[in-house]
């Protein structure tokens, strides 16, 4: 009996500092009151070391005009995000398989061969 309480005592001690991290949220998409484990900040920090990976192992198209052009169309579809409160990012990125992925802070790829893809 000891031994579990020890064990409760640990799990709790432990369990304090990342509760007190996280919080209640209301998802933009649904409406509803989340419970979130990660903080506005600690997302776009993540997001933004994730993004100085990206471009260094894949890259990032060195066409200007191509990547201001895909700038423009994803600053206009981010009007329509529920996620009002993140600054977006569209970026073209070296990689011949069609495929698009996003990062947390608002960080969007789309990949040469998918805007290849699209352009057939």
């Amino acid at each position: 009996m000891l031994r579990n309480s020890c064990a409760l005592l640990l799990v709790l001690a432990l369990a304090l500092p990342v509760a007190s991290l996280a919080g209640c949220r209301t998802n933009p998409v649904s409406g509803r009151e989340e419970f979130v484990l990660m903080s506005e900040e600690d997302e776009q920090q993540i997001g933004d070391e994730a993004s100085k990976q990206v471009e260094e192992q894949i890259g990032i198209i060195a066409n200007e005009q191509l990547n201001e052009y895909v700038q423009r169309i994803g600053k206009k579809l981010a009007e329509y995000s529920p996620r009002q409160d993140v600054e977006y990012s569209f970026s073209v990125v070296e990689m011949e398989e069609p495929n698009a992925f996003a990062l947390p802070g608002g960080y969007i790829y789309i990949s040469r061969g998918l805007l290849t893809l699209a352009n057939s």
